[in-house]
């Protein structure tokens, strides 16, 4: 898959993607509320092998560029997961940038092309984003930027889960051409 908003590209993973994404994988400020925390770099293969997705899936992660020089920037992509307010499996997006490409507005490119594809392609009816209690930033963009609403207050595996239907996300607020 490869998806495209004005400033970036987001598409499969590399082999000369690992060494830039094995490095922001194993930064302890960008990965401690993210996953299980920063990925030592003996176990990036195995988490590149069990997270990102190859061309004929959808589901999982990709490598996030930047369109004018191609620079990685980090990785975002779609996760299943147990919801478990219906214990029914659903989609939840999410990304993560590199310290340098944070608070510029990249987050909120991604999860509104995120959201995008997974009611318009990947045919969600909700769309998920979850996130550790302490990620005041990625909470921030979830709710105030992509307008996704805190489910409940509970915290499972360590995130709090926002949920949004259809419905709530007008076309008007998710028509853009980045």
């Amino acid at each position: 898959m490869i998806l495209e908003t004005k400033n970036l590209i987001i598409r499969d993973y590399q082999d000369n993607d690992r060494n830039e994404l094995s490095r922001i994988c194993a930064d302890n400020e960008v990965m401690k509320l993210v996953f299980n925390g920063p990925i030592p770099y003996s176990k990036f293969d195995e988490f590149v092998a069990e997270n990102f997705c190859s061309s004929k899936n959808d589901i999982g992660l990709e490598v996030v560029c930047n369109k004018i020089n191609n620079e990685i920037m980090g990785f975002a992509g779609f996760h299943r997961f147990l919801y478990y307010l219906t214990e029914e499996y659903e989609i939840e997006f999410g990304f993560v940038l590199s310290k340098k490409w944070h608070n510029k507005g990249f987050a909120t490119e991604i999860g509104k092309k995120q959201i995008q594809y997974a009611l318009n392609n990947l045919k969600c009816r909700k769309v998920f984003a979850r996130a550790h209690p302490q990620n005041l930033a990625s909470i921030y963009v979830i709710t105030e930027k992509l307008g996704l609403k805190q489910a409940s207050d509970e915290v499972v595996e360590n995130r709090l889960t926002f949920i949004s239907t259809k419905i709530h996300l007008t076309e008007q607020f998710y028509n853009f051409d980045s």
